[in-house]
C-alpha cells in the first residue's frame, strides 16, 4: 500500500506521514505537475515515517537509492492515484469484540472491503466519535446519543489503514474540550491527518494536504450540526468549522478552498449536513455543497444523514450529499466505498462498491439495492450495475 505525506498548504512538517520519491530519468527536467505527462520511474516509498527520520529542519531525509543506467523497458510509468471515502465510523466495544473474537479486521470487514482500505492512495473516513478514557461525567448531558470509546479501541481505526479522518462533525465534542483534545492526541500518535477541527483556529481551517508522487490532494470538513456554539473554533479555543453563513470558519473555509484550487490537482470538501433518517437530500445541503464547488472544490463528500442520499454533478464539481453509515451502528444500513481515480491529465473517474453494514461489521454485498438507492434520489447522476458513476443528459 503506497502512503503519503499529509500536510497542510505551508507545507509545515507537524504530520508525519510517508513520502513517495520521484525519480526524474534520462534528459528530462522537471515540469509543472499539473501539465506533466509521459513515464516517469517509480520507486516504492516505505510506510510512515517516524521521528526520527526527520532532520533539525523539519525536512524528510531518505536514503535516495542509486540507480543504475535503465533501459525503458525497466521504466515503470506512474500509476493513476485511488482516493477512497466511507461515512460515518464509531470504533465501539462492539467493534473492539468483533475484532477480538475474529483475530483481526476481518471482524471487522470483509475481505474485498479490506482490500479497497488498504489498496487506496489515500483512505477518507468520519470519525464520529470521541476516544478518551476520562470519566463518564464529562459526557454532554444534553446530546441524546454518546458516541465515545476507550482509547483501547482507536487502534482499529488506524489498522484499517485510514489516513484523513473528518472531525468536523456532532460527536467529537460528546466529551467535552478534553475529550476532543484526547481525540486529536490519539490520531496524532497514529499519524492520522484530522481535517474541519483542530487545536487552534488554522489548524481547522486550513487544507490539508495529501501527496501522492506528483499529485497533490487537498482536503476540508465542515459542520453544520453544532449543539453548542463553543464547539466552533476561534483565536482561543481549540473546536470545529460551523457550516453556518453567518461563522468567520465558514467564510475563511471557502476562501482556503479558492486558494487551494489553485495550486493542487484535487480539491475535496467534507460536509456534515442534511436530516437524519432521510434518504432525500435537501436545499440547505445542496447550498452549501454547491458553494464549496463555486469556490473550487471538485468533489463534496456527506455526511450526517446515517444513510445513503443522492448524487449532484454541478459545474466542474460532483457532489455525494451523504455515504451513509459504514461502521457506526447495530441496525442493517445500506452503505458503500467510493473510490476517485484521479488521472494523470486530472481527470478522474468514480466507482461505488456496494455494502451492508450490521453490528459494526461491514461487508460488500451483491445485491442492487445501494445502487437503487442512489438512482432513485440522484439529480442527474447514475451508477450502473457495476457501480460506475456517470452523468446523466
Amino acid at each position: 500500500m503506497s502512503k503519503r505525506v499529509l500536510d497542510n498548504l505551508t507545507k509545515k512538517p507537524a504530520i508525519v506521514l510517508t513520502v513517495l520519491l520521484l525519480v526524474l530519468v534520462a534528459s528530462g527536467c522537471g515540469a509543472d505537475k499539473k501539465t506533466a505527462e509521459g513515464p516517469a520511474a517509480y520507486v516504492t516509498p516505505t510506510l510512515r515515517p517516524t521521528s526520527a527520520d526527520f532532520g533539525e529542519a523539519g525536512s524528510l531525509e531518505t536514503d535516495t537509492p542509486e540507480l543504475s543506467p535503465s533501459t525503458d523497458a525497466e521504466i515503470k510509468p506512474i500509476k493513476p492515484v485511488t482516493v477512497s471515502f466511507v461515512g460515518d465510523v464509531f470504533t465501539s466495544d462492539r467493534m473492539y469484540n468483533n475484532y477480538q473474537d475474529a483475530g483481526g479486521l476481518l471482524g471487522v470487514v470483509s475481505q474485498k472491503v479490506l482490500d479497497v482500505f488498504q489498496g487506496s492512495d489515500v483512505m477518507v473516513a468520519n470519525h464520529e466519535y470521541c476516544s478518551t478514557d476520562i470519566d463518564d461525567s464529562n459526557a454532554l448531558s444534553f446530546q441524546k446519543w454518546i458516541e465515545q470509546c476507550d482509547t483501547r479501541n482507536e487502534f482499529i481505526f488506524g489498522e484499517l489503514g485510514i489516513d484523513v479522518a473528518g472531525l468536523a462533525n456532532n460527536h467529537a465534542f460528546d466529551y467535552g474540550k478534553q475529550g476532543f483534545l484526547d481525540t486529536l492526541d490519539g490520531l496524532d500518535e497514529m499519524g492520522i491527518t484530522y481535517v474541519g477541527a483542530g487545536r487552534d483556529y488554522q489548524d481547522a481551517t486550513e487544507a490539508k494536504i495529501a501527496t501522492v508522487g506528483d499529485k497533490s490532494i487537498a482536503f476540508f470538513a465542515s459542520n453544520s450540526i453544532i449543539t453548542d456554539v463553543g464547539w466552533i473554533v476561534n483565536d482561543s479555543r481549540p473546536g470545529m468549522n460551523g457550516l453556518y453563513t453567518w461563522s468567520d470558519t465558514y467564510t475563511t473555509m471557502i476562501d482556503n478552498i479558492k486558494k487551494a484550487s489553485e495550486t493542487n490537482d484535487l480539491v475535496v470538501v467534507m460536509l456534515h449536513f442534511g436530516t437524519e433518517k432521510t434518504n432525500q437530500q435537501n436545499a440547505e445541503q445542496q447550498k452549501y455543497a454547491r458553494a464549496c464547488i463555486d469556490a473550487g472544490a471538485d468533489i463534496i463528500i456527506g455526511h450526517h444523514a446515517h444513510v445513503l442520499q443522492g448524487i449532484e454533478y454541478y459545474g466542474d464539481g460532483v457532489i455525494f450529499y451523504s455515504l451513509g453509515n459504514f461502521l457506526f451502528s447495530n441496525y442493517v444500513s445500506e452503505t458503500m466505498v467510493l473510490t476517485l481515480t484521479l488521472e494523470r491529465d486530472n481527470s478522474y473517474s468514480l466507482k461505488v462498491l456496494p455494502c451492508q453494514s450490521s453490528t459494526y461489521y461491514t461487508k460488500d454485498v451483491d445485491t442492487s439495492t445501494v445502487f437503487d438507492i442512489l438512482n432513485q434520489y440522484s439529480v442527474n447522476a447514475e451508477v450502473d450495475a457495476e457501480g460506475n458513476v456517470k452523468r446523466k443528459d
